[in-house]
């Protein structure tokens, strides 16, 4: 079964405005920018690395404006699908300042918090 979860993208408006610094900046150096926001991110782990301890797909969110202000700073969602059964990796932010970043898994519609241990025994 499929779930979605939703993000607030508060700041949104600024990463939009360092992305687009980053694709002009591009066209100067050989490096593409980076598409994944560094404010907020869900990713589904799918295995264990040597390097960054979890393989990981960072999700594709569709965003929805319907509720934003003027300047796109708050009120700006993200919806990514979800499966259940799947382990996940979640950063959102909470305010301007703080920001939440947890592991978690989706049964029976209900969502359940993991520790980083208890991902890495279902993995192995």
């Amino acid at each position: 079964m499929k779930h979605l979860i939703k993000i607030e993208a508060i700041g949104d408006d600024s990463f939009q405005t360092l992305s687009g610094i980053s694709k002009f900046m591009s066209q100067f150096i050989d490096r593409k920018p980076e598409k994944i926001s560094p404010y907020y991110w869900l990713a589904e782990l799918t295995g264990l690395s040597d390097t960054y301890k979890f393989e990981r797909i960072f999700l594709k969110g569709n965003k929805d404006y319907s509720l934003a202000n003027s300047k796109g700073s708050r009120g700006v969602f993200i919806y990514y699908t979800i499966e259940e059964e799947k382990f996940y990796e979640i950063k959102k932010p909470v305010t301007w300042r703080r920001t939440d970043r947890y592991f978690f898994t989706w049964h029976n519609n209900r969502e359940y918090r993991l520790t980083e241990q208890q991902v890495i025994e279902c993995l192995n």
